[in-house]
Parts: C-alpha cells; structure tokens; sequence
C-alpha cells in the first residue's frame, strides 16, 4: 500500500508494507530513493524528526544573538543621562540606567523556550509516524511516511529496497486521490 500527496514544500508518501512471504525481510528508510520520473533528477529523503530538531538548534543560536541584541537594546534605551554640578561649579555627564534593563531579554527567553517546545513537539509527531527501520516478519504489517523534497515537475518515481528487491511506484501528483 503506498500513497503520495504534494503540500507545502514538499511530498509525503504514507508506506505499508504486509509480509507475505515466509521469511523475513528489512525495511530500511535510509535506502529508500526517489526521483523525478520525467528529468531523472533525484529527490532528497527528508528526516523529518532530525530536520525539526535541526531547526530547534539553529533557532536556538539565532535566539541567543537577538536576545544579546534585545538586551543591548534595551539598555541603550533605558539609559538616562543627568547633569551634575559640583559646588565649584564644575559640571559634568552622569549616565544612569534604570532597573528593567533586562525586560526584553527575559521577554525573549520566554520566547525562545516556547519555540523550543513547538519544535520539539513536532519533531515528536514526526517521529511518531515517520516509517521505522524494522525486520518486517512474515504476516506482519508495518507503515509510516516518508517525505521527499519538492519535484519540479509532477510525476515522481519512488524505489523502495525490501528482501533483496527493488520495487519502484511511480505517481502523478496532478492527481488528486
């Protein structure tokens, strides 16, 4: 049972798999490959899990550089400045900052552990339904999604290795199911 659908950015293919056979066989997600069928131009199998948390430590880099930058901000903003003169009259620059120099950069660390969570909860879906490497016994049912970068054209060719053999689908993503 195979299917495939384009959203967004890029194709899901839900994969299951029934052993029929009497031994047992892999299913290796890493092995599986996907092309465009027209140009022969190969499609990249996304981990979807590893690219979530990818993205959580990216984010994470980016978030501490603006939360430095938010917390110089907000100092520079919340700095005043006062005129003192002594009683000889000489005067001079007194630079005073006030007590919440640090609002955006708390503001911003909540922002960045509420990110965080997102991306963590949904490499966790992710992962829940991504297809797993696993030993397929026989009589056993096994699926899960694969996804695969966005074609340039609409058919797609997918080749899938199990049992020492290649079988390979193709699909016309014009085609609504």
């Amino acid at each position: 049972m195979m299917s495939m659908e384009l959203s967004g950015g890029e194709v899901s293919v839900k994969l299951g798999v029934l052993n029929e056979r009497q031994n047992s066989f892999d299913v290796l997600p890493s092995k599986i490959t996907a092309l465009e069928t027209a140009t022969g131009r190969p499609l990249k199998v996304i981990d979807k899990a590893a690219a979530m948390l990818r993205s959580r430590r990216w984010q994470a880099a980016a978030a501490a550089l603006s939360g430095a930058n938010a917390g110089l901000q907000d100092v520079n903003n919340t700095r005043s400045t006062a005129t003192v003169t002594d009683s000889d009259g000489n005067s001079s620059t007194v630079y005073v900052q006030t007590p919440n120099g640090n609002r955006n950069v708390d503001r911003n660390n909540r922002q960045v552990a509420e990110n965080r969570a997102a991306l963590d909860s949904l490499a966790s879906q992710y992962d829940s339904v991504a297809l797993k490497a696993e030993t397929v016994y026989p009589g056993q049912f096994v699926k899960g999604f694969v996804w695969l970068s966005k074609p340039k054209g609409k058919l797609v060719t997918v080749r899938i290795p199990m049992g020492g053999e290649i079988y390979e689908f193709s699909f016309d993503l014009a085609l609504k199911p």
